[in-house]
């Protein structure tokens, strides 16, 4: 098993240096790759700030929460290409059931106790 050696607060120091600076360097292109994420899935394309609003806005008023339960009850949301009107392919059945794993009931974000487990589940440092 691997571990940084004890007392050598170097490497400690380069773990927390590098991994602030991918922290930092996701921040700044998060919201361009969501965007283009979008594009892909056959969706508008919209404005990064356009995006940043809207997402604060699903957060705030349970607006996520209302989607997903829209996509399980087939009346558009998410799924069944209810993006807005653009035919676009919406969002999957595996892909809703992922949302909802990581969203409460109410649309907030479920936070991860385990990181070792949120890295397995490819939601390690998502925020």
């Amino acid at each position: 098993m691997l571990r940084l050696k004890e007392g050598d607060n170097s490497q400690a120091l380069h773990l927390l240096t590098a991994k602030t600076q991918v922290e930092r360097d996701f921040e700044a292109n998060k919201w361009a790759l969501v965007a283009n994420a979008i594009v892909k899935k056959g969706g508008g394309d919209y404005p990064v700030e356009f995006l940043k609003r809207q997402w604060r806005d699903l957060e705030g008023k349970g607006g996520l929460a209302a989607a997903l339960e829209a996509k399980g009850k087939g009346h558009g949301g998410l799924g069944d290409g209810g993006d807005g009107g653009d035919g676009g392919a919406g969002v999957g059945a595996d892909e809703v059931e992922d949302i909802k794993a990581h969203y409460s009931s109410n649309g907030e974000r479920v936070k991860v106790e385990d990181e070792e487990e949120a890295e397995e589940e490819g939601c390690a440092g998502v925020s």
